[in-house]
Formats: structure tokens, sequence, C-alpha cells
């Protein structure tokens, strides 16, 4: 018994329907293998190549003239079954004849061809053919689809396998460039640990200590610092004894007074062994930012004119630099200086170089009302 291939043939423009000749599944699309087995359909695109159907033995030949000569036909598929029969005739045990049937010519009937939509079915992986939804066989490779799921866009999983396709394209771009440049970014590793330590080790211990310092910085602000101790060293025979200068960081209008023989210029910026010379003891090591003078007595007093007032200073931290010269006007208000002892220290001396000169009847004395040494907040 011969395997049949029966297909069916549609208007010119559209595909035709065939019937596997392994599993008997009707086949709706132009594929090349079947959507149920997968197997090779071998279907003939040609109209005219048909299969041969052997006649019936008892069958009646069909005369030529029953069809026009200038009208085709075109064979119907029709079921091959055993023991059928028609009207009038006895049934045969052999294949039925396909019954001629004439279709109309283009001029008559023009046959407008629907072509199908875009399938969003499934993709093959090895071709990239889209399939038709439900196929489980590519309709071009016959490549098994079930193995793959596919993705609906503009779901959260797609966008996720979006950014991974993402991620690998730019990996394999990075893997593509030359040697030098991968290696380029290798080395900027150890460079940010460097910069790390050495933030590390600028900051300290205390990283929000070193924050606010910093803010500070920017801010300039400063504050008085607090149990400062005062001696001077007198000058003249008793130069260098020192004597008690509570009053001048006391925080009162109380006025520190020293008996005055200096000259003017002074020799240096520390002055002379002869200079009066003022020495201020911190509490414990601190970072001076500035230093704060009232000399002389207060502006309202009427005996001001009458003593020496200071007009020039040095200011020497111990253990942290040289001198530092400044000049003070010949005002009885607060005068800042702005010093900066670079780097923590315990003391800090400040000579009285020079002075303005008191009254003709005038006492030979200097004074100073308040010192006061300013740092950064803690």
């Amino acid at each position: 018994m011969h395997r049949v291939i029966r297909s069916l043939r549609r208007p010119r423009g559209c595909v035709l329907d065939v019937i596997c000749e392994s599993c008997g599944t009707l086949n709706r699309s132009a594929g090349e293998f079947c959507t149920e087995c997968g197997a090779f359909l071998a279907w003939d695109q040609d109209a005219g190549n048909t299969t041969a159907v052997p006649q019936a033995a008892n069958s009646q030949p069909i005369s030529p003239a029953s069809t026009p000569a200038s009208t085709p036909t075109i064979p119907q598929s029709i079921t091959s079954t055993s023991g059928a029969s028609t009207a009038g005739a006895p049934p045969s045990t052999g294949p039925a004849t396909a019954a001629p049937v004439t279709a109309s010519t283009d001029n008559d009937q023009k046959t407008t061809a629907v072509l199908p939509d875009t399938p969003t079915g499934p993709v093959c992986p090895d071709c990239g053919r889209i399939n038709d939804p439900g196929r489980r066989f590519c309709a071009k490779c016959g490549r098994q689809l079930g193995q793959t799921r596919q993705l609906q866009t503009g779901t959260a999983e797609s966008r996720a396998d979006s950014r991974r396709r993402e991620r690998a394209d730019r990996r394999a771009f990075r893997d593509s460039l030359p040697a030098i440049y991968r290696w380029r970014r290798i080395g900027l590793i150890p460079l940010a640990v460097a910069v790390l330590l050495a933030g590390a080790v600028t900051v300290g211990a205390d990283p929000v200590g070193w924050v606010k310092a910093r803010w500070y910085d920017v801010k300039g602000s400063v504050v008085n610092v607090a149990g400062v101790q005062a001696t001077a060293l007198t000058a003249g025979r008793d130069a260098g004894t020192p004597r008690d200068a509570a009053a001048l960081v006391d925080g009162t209008t109380a006025d520190w007074q020293v008996r005055w023989t200096g000259s003017d210029p002074a020799p240096q910026c520390a002055g002379g062994p002869t200079t009066p010379t003022i020495e201020l003891t911190l509490p414990q090591p601190v970072r001076i930012r500035a230093v704060d003078v009232y000399p002389g007595l207060g502006p309202d007093q009427p005996q001001r004119p009458l003593q020496f007032r200071p007009r020039s200073v040095g200011i020497t931290p111990i253990g942290a630099g040289g001198c530092q010269g400044f000049r003070l006007a010949d005002s009885g208000d607060r005068q800042r200086l702005e010093f900066d002892s670079r780097q923590p220290v315990s003391v800090i001396r400040i000579s009285l170089n020079t002075a303005y000169p008191a009254a003709a009847d005038g006492q030979q004395r200097l004074s100073i009302r308040e010192i006061t040494l300013l740092a950064r907040p803690r």
C-alpha cells in the first residue's frame, strides 16, 4: 500500500496544507518540518508536480470533452480509504480516484490572498526564525523549540535579561582591548589604596574631629584658650627675674605695669636682654591661631597719655619656629594679631620691643591690660 502525501491547492499567493508522512498531522503553514514530530515534509511548491494516485480497477475513464480546454483542472484532496463506495457504483477496494473539478481562470475570478499576521511565537535559537505560537519544532530547520522559554517584553524578567546581555557585551568589549588598557585599570587599585591610607593617616583616629577642624578652618572660628598662666621676665637690673603677671590673663580690666627703659628701635624681634618679656604657659599643647592685645590703660582713663604704650611686639612660640613681629596702633581698644604657631605649643613668649612715648610730665611706666591666646574650637 502506497503512502500518500495529500495537499490542498489554494488560490495563487496562499500556502499549501501538507499532511505529514510520519504522523499524519495536517500542517497549515509554509513550514518544511512537521509541527508535531519534526519530520521533513518534502512538499513540492510547484503546482504542476502532484503525486500520482493509482486508478481503481473498476473506475470509469473520464472523457476529455467533459473539461473545457481553456479551463485547468485542480485535483481536490480526498481521503484514501478501503471499502468506500460512490452512488451507482459498487464498492472499490483500490485507492479512490481524484475527481477533477473545474476552477475559475484568473480572468474570470480574482482571488485576494490574505497575508498571515507577523508570527509572535518562539524564536529558533539556531536559525533565528520566528515561528507560529504553539509550534514544537522550527518550521525552517526542525530544531525543537520547547527547550527555550520566551520572555515577554516589558516585564522585570525581560529587563533583567537585557541588563545581563549588556553586561556580557561590555565584558566582551573590555576583553577585546589591548593588554595595556586592561592592566591600566588594574593599576588604579594600588593608587586608590594609597590615597585611602594617606587620608586615614591625615584624619587619624578621630575622623569626626578632623572634619570639624577643617570646617572651623573654613569659617575662621577661634575661641579663647583657658587656663593660661602669665609670668613677666623684668628688664633692667632684675632682667630675667620672673614676676607674677596674672593681671594679664585674668579677664578683667586691671592693668599690668612694668618700668620702661627700652629704646627705639629694638635690636631684634625677640628683644634684647633688657627687653621686658611676658611668658605665657598653656595647660596643654595647642596650636595658637591669633593673639588679642589690649595695650596701655583704657581709652576712657585720663592717665593713659602719661604712660608708655606698646608699639611693636615680638611673639615667639617656644619649640615651634622663630619670632614673628607685629606693630600695634596707639589705641586702647582690642587689637588682634594674626599669629599662627603652625603646630601645638606649650609656651609662648611676647617681647615688648618699642613703645609710644609718654607725656613730658608722665611716668616711666608701660602698661598692658590683657593678653588673650586664641585657638580653634574642639
